[in-house]
């Protein structure tokens, strides 16, 4: 059977499309679908499965569904993972709000039951918009009588950041000729301003990088986020899975990884990618983005 690579090009965005429990719950989800030497799989009809597990890549399903896919002219698939035909349990019943959740993504080049594993990738930002659609909503209340105007006070002083989004930062850069081994590599280029953390923040993470080599490689490319804390040396974020890709006869690779990281009121954040080959090292040229999102709770 013609082995299945599948690029992940967008999973979710911290403002990413949810749908409400109107009947239309579920999320984006798009690949790009390659064959074993790169080439696009176009106008191909490809049965996905796509699995939604409790607590890690090897965890429970909570929810199974099945699709069959055309892709279009440049090998693009799309779909709304919660709107496939149902294989076990249902969508509106995933825990959203314990925020463990993995997605696991099988195919069927061949549009039948015969599924290949594609990997798994946690779900980090879009659970959330699903869980608030979730709450309970009370009756709008009469609307009251317009009171009086009153005289405008004094200007007090500027209180403390409220709940909800401090700061975004980002950046989106290609680095030429960067020379990875099996030791982690932090390019300068990608690692993001510092940032001074508030009490009862955290770090909204999303990363992606690209790895172009000029030659063939087989090799395993592996993205961590990395962190330096108050001016240190850049470590890996703890409790961090890597996302890793298989560069199998190929040229090129693309990863992606997402994770919230808690921080310490008064210690200054530098956060970039980790990356690193598990063998044949090589010199790679390095397209990446990044955004941290800080939120306060």
């Amino acid at each position: 059977m013609k082995r299945l690579a599948i690029f992940l090009i967008l999973f979710m965005a911290l403002g990413g499309k949810m749908y409400a429990q109107t009947g239309l719950e579920g999320f984006n989800y798009q690949t790009i679908v390659r064959d074993n030497a790169g080439v696009p799989i176009v106008n191909k009809a490809i049965n996905f499965r796509f699995s939604i597990l409790d607590g890690g890549v090897n965890g429970a399903p909570q929810y199974i569904e099945t699709q069959l896919i055309t892709t279009n002219a440049s090998g693009l698939a799309n779909h709304i993972v919660g709107k496939g035909t149902p294989a076990s349990g249902t969508f509106n019943a995933i825990p959203f709000q314990n925020a463990n959740q993995f997605l696991k993504v099988e195919a069927d080049i061949n549009g039948g039951n015969v599924f290949q594993n594609i990997g798994a990738i946690a779900l980090m930002s879009v659970p959330y918009a699903q869980f608030a659609v979730k709450g309970n909503v009370g009756p709008q209340g009469p609307k009251g009588d317009t009171g009086l105007q009153g005289t405008q006070g004094a200007t007090g002083a500027q209180g403390p950041p409220g709940n909800g989004v401090v700061k975004l930062i980002s950046y989106n850069t290609i680095v030429y000729g960067v020379s990875l081994g099996t030791n982690p590599v932090y390019p300068n280029e990608f690692k993001m301003p510092s940032y001074l953390a508030g009490s009862g923040e955290f770090a909204v993470i999303n990363m992606d990088i690209s790895a172009e080599s000029a030659t063939i490689n087989s090799t395993l490319i592996e993205l961590n986020v990395g962190v330096s804390i108050d001016g240190a040396a850049f470590t890996t974020v703890p409790g961090s899975e890597p996302s890793r890709f298989g560069i199998a006869n190929s040229y090129t690779a693309f990863c992606s990884i997402s994770l919230i990281y808690p921080l310490t009121a008064g210690s200054s954040y530098s956060f970039g990618p980790e990356i690193v080959l598990s063998a044949n090292p090589k010199t790679y040229n390095i397209r990446s983005h990044g955004t941290v999102m800080i939120i306060k709770q």
